[in-house]
């Protein structure tokens, strides 16, 4: 399938974010630098599952949550500062296993 890419965005891990309206609404797809879009990657296109919170626990990398076009579960490795911002700028929950807390990323003002 293909699709019309609306938001491109250079993640600080390297990855990229590509946004695009769906059946089931606004979605953001994960690529790496093996293709131009998402469906030309290695691995096609892979959503990030927001079903799911992103992990920053101490044991591993941290993680991002994807699906495949399959619904297929799986996640790819990342480093603090991308799953902080996709944290903050998605509203995302990151989840430390090690601790069994949950955590929401805000901005804080100047004062």
């Amino acid at each position: 399938m293909t699709y019309k890419w609306m938001t491109e965005e250079k993640l600080p891990d390297g990855h990229r974010i590509f946004g695009t309206n769906t059946n089931d609404g606004f979605r953001y797809a994960i690529a790496d630098d093996s293709g131009e879009t998402p469906e030309e990657t290695n691995d096609g296109v892979m959503w990030l599952d927001s079903s799911r919170c992103l992990n920053m626990s101490t044991r591993w990398a941290p993680t991002i949550p994807l699906l495949n076009e399959k619904g297929e579960r799986s996640s790819t490795i990342s480093d603090g500062p991308t799953v902080l911002y996709l944290a903050h700028s998605l509203g995302w929950t990151i989840e430390d296993e090690v601790r069994n807390r949950f955590y929401t990323v805000t901005q804080q003002e100047d004062s």
